[in-house]
């Protein structure tokens, strides 16, 4: 299992609330199917956006992010697509500038610094 974290920005610059927080949550569940694997969700308020952590069966980071973003593309319908941006954040990567995808609305991932794991394991081997 894997996690991908992600960040809602309000594009009316509106300061994320527990409601707000709570109706996410809903949203993502109501919206998720086996294909997302999705375990588990934490969602909260973090300052003025809203912090969204997924919990995906998969062992692949790849895999994690693509399922993250077909998930919140379900979920953040017109209604709440207009009123949010989201950011999904790749775990375990060393620099955040260059590890983050955001999801433009046509539905596309803008950019990702995901990489396929090495299958051959620590020292090269198969």
């Amino acid at each position: 299992m894997l996690t991908v974290r992600a960040t809602l920005v309000d594009t009316g610059l509106k300061p994320g609330t527990a409601a707000a927080a709570q109706q996410v949550e809903a949203v993502l569940w109501a919206h998720a199917t086996a294909e997302h694997g999705l375990e588990h969700v934490r969602v909260q308020t973090v300052g003025s956006t809203i912090g969204v952590v997924l919990f995906l069966r998969t062992t692949c980071q790849i895999d994690a992010l693509a399922k993250a973003n077909s998930l919140l593309l379900c979920a953040l319908t017109a209604p709440t697509r207009a009123r949010f941006t989201a950011v999904l954040h790749v775990p375990d990567r060393p620099t955040p500038t260059r590890n983050h995808a955001v999801i433009r609305p046509q539905g596309e991932i803008a950019s990702s610094g995901c990489r396929e794991p090495d299958q051959r394991g620590p020292h090269g081997a198969h």
